[in-house]
């Protein structure tokens, strides 16, 4: 019972019954739902029981009559008197990351207090359904086993909370690659989509020109922004996640929605290789227009955990970081 621990609530109390608003009652109800922490699961963490820990945390997190709620009230108080306005200065980025890694870290410890059954040293953790792993049938969702860790579980609690000065220092760090970068991307995009595709030597059966025209009449030379249209939307969701894990997630997703256009387009499966891939991710870079795609990409670099680095999620961040490269050092055609 976190009330019995937190003497400051007790002065609220008052409050709460004379002005009984909308929010307040709100507040009240999910106090008493933060009272009772799910059941431990005797030694063994399961999907489910991790998602419950999760939705726990989630509340606790942002209640400021809770522990755990004004533990992060005054991180984030700490953090933004640090780094807005006179500390909003490029220099002090790396201590900002060392700042949120000794949060995450702390945090973590904190919430392990209440659920012994996450991770140890907080390090990668393969957990598997309740169901999956006693054999039987599976549980109706995706996550039939999930990776977790220190970093899955408090980069979405904590950073949505210190985002906006947090992006500001990488913004202001990035900066003069930025601005290059976007230069390059302006002038690119007064291309029309055959122009561009054939500038960055994308296969023609790949340029899916028969499906846009049989929607749309217009003459190719003036074709524009008809092209992969759904991965670029896609990626451009990047500049709204929070965690390195959710940017990471946004850049597989577009890579899905590059093989589903092509798939959908050609009535085949499609077994990618990169010589055929790049450039069209290329072309999705260019037109998402991602305006400080230099910062996201420092972002996810810093705060990244190192398990992520050699998989699938890893391998197409470095593809996002080598189209980032080429955009700003590869000749641009002077015609338009």
């Amino acid at each position: 019972m976190f009330f019995t621990c937190c003497s400051p609530v007790l002065p609220v109390l008052p409050v709460f019954l004379v002005s009984p608003s909308n929010k307040i009652r709100r507040i009240l109800t999910l106090a008493e739902e933060l009272e009772t922490i799910p059941p431990h699961s005797k030694g063994r963490l399961t999907v489910e029981y991790y998602h419950q820990i999760k939705t726990y945390l989630h509340k606790a997190f942002d209640l400021p009559i809770h522990p755990l709620g004004k533990l992060m009230e005054g991180l984030v108080d700490v953090f933004r008197a640090a780094y807005i306005g006179v500390g909003a200065h490029p220099r002090l980025l790396d201590h900002a990351v060392k700042e949120i890694t000794s949060f995450v870290s702390r945090l973590y410890n904190c919430v392990r207090i209440l659920f012994p059954d996450l991770s140890e040293t907080g390090g990668p953790l393969l957990i598997e359904a309740k169901a999956a792993s006693e054999g039987g049938t599976t549980p109706e969702t995706d996550d039939i086993s999930l990776v977790v860790s220190c970093g899955t579980l408090i980069h979405p609690i904590l950073l949505p909370k210190i985002y906006p000065p947090l992006f500001d220092l990488y913004a202001l760090y990035n900066d003069k690659d930025d601005e290059k970068y976007w230069e390059r991307v302006r002038k690119l995009n007064k291309q029309g989509d055959i122009g561009l595709m054939a500038f960055l030597g994308i296969d023609q059966k790949f340029w899916l020109i028969d499906a846009v025209l049989k929607e749309k009449s217009p003459s190719l030379s003036t074709l524009r922004n008809q092209s992969y249209c759904s991965a670029i939307e896609t990626l451009q969701h990047i500049s709204t996640a929070f965690s390195p894990k959710e940017k990471l997630e946004v850049i597989q997703k577009t890579f899905s929605e590059i093989t589903k256009t092509v798939e959908e387009s050609m009535g085949d499966v499609q077994v990618w290789c990169m010589d055929d891939l790049f450039p069209i991710f290329h072309y999705v870079v260019i037109r998402a227009q991602i305006r400080h795609l230099g910062a996201e990409i420092h972002l996810i670099q810093d705060l990244m955990e190192p398990h992520l680095e050699n998989g699938e999620l890893g391998i197409m961040f470095t593809t996002l970081h080598a189209c980032y490269f080429q955009i700003q050092n590869e000749k641009i055609p002077s015609h338009g």
